[in-house]
């Protein structure tokens, strides 16, 4: 079955092989578990492949669709096997242009940087290796009615772990693919081209695309009349939280919540200003886009004016029902407990939250800002105050609050001043320490630098630093946030950082530690990087030891 290749040590039977060792082990791990074959439902038998895709020109293809069809195992009823393969046969041209057909040679993945092209010829080789592994089994393996029940649920394993590295190898090539097309910088002049691209429709990447051009402005503004919503049309929750920031309602019979932002009018009027009313537009337009940049950003309705408050209300609609008698929190709102001020609402009780629950908040997070920057977007507020929290459904009326229970699924708001990365970096002084705190060094005060990626990644890392110890920045008793007037920037950083060495590893580990560390250096340690080189590196650092961090059992 191997004759094929030049020789033992070469790469192709290497790959080839292994993968042949990892079915057969499955094989005899499934043979083993003879408790589990006895109760299974043997109902497989040779399956006619059914005329509608065009496996028919493709013996490989159809020989391993043939093969993982007849031993389908009975968790991936529901999955197209055929379509499955034919996606997988269609990935794999791609890496070798001699094989490609007439509609994919003049692809825009010709365009990537050769070191692109190469780590996405990898995954793609990775993908072609394991269907070629599947089709020589599949070529071994004998008809059903010649196995025995034992056999056949053995098959069945494999042909699981078969669907099972076809379906993950074939979304790191998408993956991989999506984020070269929208971050190489070898493409950042011919975008248009991409979203129109055979290569980007098959990988799922053409609305990225499309609200990439939105973000850096390559379609033009939207109509005012398409944003922005009458006053009358939300319906104001009767009785429920109105807790300064946020408000809930409905619109259009749904649920929303709508984030108020105070502006400062044209003199001697009310009016929003008209460089601001263009940029909320801009960024409604983006947060209401179909392509959602992550399941932590909440779709956008529209925005509302109200001329007396002199704010812009975001509507956003709200998922999963919840509380609406309890008003949001805040991230920096649990830390602390609950506060009664006269005049305003309760703050949520203390909320002691475990170790592995505040490692999937940290991942939450981190996917967030992943899926602003993935399509070009900064956020530019990333602190804990707007990391935000809704109260789950109560059990009884008036409502249970927010718990550890409700943790679940965090939003990220503050998008006022968020903006794309090629925009004019707004260079307004501001010297609030409340501010400043979450900024990177050279984005306190007054700028002299334009706003990038790494600043928002530094923010990251000061909430992270909050997550492990539970506490807020300004309880941790750094020196330099004692005197706002005598306060300095990089000494601020270089506290943070001793802690996050000396401190950090002790609380939450040091896997979650580097992470921090990564994040307020991130200026440094991307130094010379491209965009894609640096969403890299933040994927893989950062987003991927959390996300391990987040489904271990702790």
């Amino acid at each position: 079955m191997l004759s094929k290749y030049a020789a033992p040590d070469d790469d192709g039977f290497k790959a080839v092989s292994s993968h042949l060792l990892g079915f057969a082990e499955e094989a005899r791990r499934r043979r083993r578990e003879k408790g589990e074959l006895t109760t299974m439902q043997l109902e497989l038998s040779e399956t006619n492949l059914p005329p509608k895709v065009s496996l028919r020109d493709d013996p490989h293809g159809l020989q391993v669709a043939k093969w993982l069809m007849a031993y389908r195992p009975e968790e991936v009823q529901h999955l197209d096997i055929e379509t499955l393969v034919y996606e997988a046969r269609r990935l794999e041209k791609w890496d070798n242009p001699n094989n490609r057909d007439n509609s994919s040679s003049g692809s825009i993945l010709g365009k990537l940087s050769q070191s692109v092209q190469s780590v996405v010829g990898q995954s793609i080789r990775r993908l072609s290796s394991i269907v070629s592994s599947a089709a020589i089994y599949a070529a071994g393996s004998g008809a059903v009615s010649e196995k025995t029940a034992d056999q056949i649920a053995a098959e069945s394993g494999v042909a699981r772990k078969v669907i099972h590295d076809i379906e993950e190898s074939m979304a790191g090539v998408r993956i991989q693919t999506r984020d070269a097309l929208l971050l190489e910088p070898n493409l950042l002049d011919t975008i248009d081209e991409a979203t129109i691209d055979e290569v980007a429709a098959a990988v799922g990447a053409k609305p990225a695309l499309d609200l990439r051009q939105n973000v850096l402005g390559h379609e033009p503004a939207p109509d005012a009349e398409e944003l922005e919503l009458p006053r009358d049309s939300i319906r104001f929750r009767p009785g429920g939280a109105k807790a300064g920031r946020f408000q809930y309602g409905f619109f259009e019979e749904k649920p929303v919540v709508i984030e108020r932002i105070p502006y400062t009018p044209v003199e001697g009027s009310t009016d929003v200003p008209p460089q601001d009313l263009h940029r909320v537009r801009r960024m409604v337009a983006r947060l209401s886009h179909p392509e959602r940049t992550s399941r932590h950003v909440l779709r956008c309705a529209g925005y509302v004016q109200d001329r007396f408050e002199k704010q812009i209300g975001l509507v956003f609609y709200l998922e999963n029902g919840g509380d609406t008698a309890s008003p949001p929190a805040g991230l920096h709102d649990l830390y602390h407990g609950s506060s009664k001020e006269p005049g305003k609402a309760a703050k949520p009780r203390h909320v002691r939250v475990p170790l592995g629950l505040r490692f999937k908040l940290a991942h939450s997070l981190a996917v967030a800002l992943e899926g602003l920057h993935r399509v070009g977007w900064m956020h530019k507020g990333v602190e804990s105050k707007n990391l935000v929290f809704f109260p789950p459904e109560a059990n009884e009326a008036g409502g249970r609050g927010m718990d550890a229970g409700g943790l679940d699924g965090p939003y990220l708001f503050g998008f006022e001043w968020a903006r794309p990365e090629d925009a004019e970096t707004d260079l307004k002084s501001d010297f609030s320490l409340k501010n400043n705190a979450y900024r990177h060094p050279n984005r306190w005060g007054k700028p002299n630098v334009k706003f990038t990626k790494a600043h928002d990644v530094y923010s990251l890392g000061v909430v992270l630093l909050e997550l492990a110890c539970w506490k807020s920045i300004f309880r941790l008793k750094f020196k330099n946030l004692k005197d706002a007037c005598r306060c300095e920037p990089e000494a601020l950083r270089r506290e943070m950082l001793k802690s996050v060495r000396e401190d950090i590893p002790h609380l939450v580990g040091q896997s979650f530690a580097a992470v921090v560390e990564t994040c307020l250096r991130f200026d440094e340690i991307t130094e010379g990087f491209d965009e894609l080189r640096a969403h890299e590196e933040f994927k893989e650092k950062v987003v991927g030891v959390l996300r391990r961090l987040a489904t271990a059992e702790v």
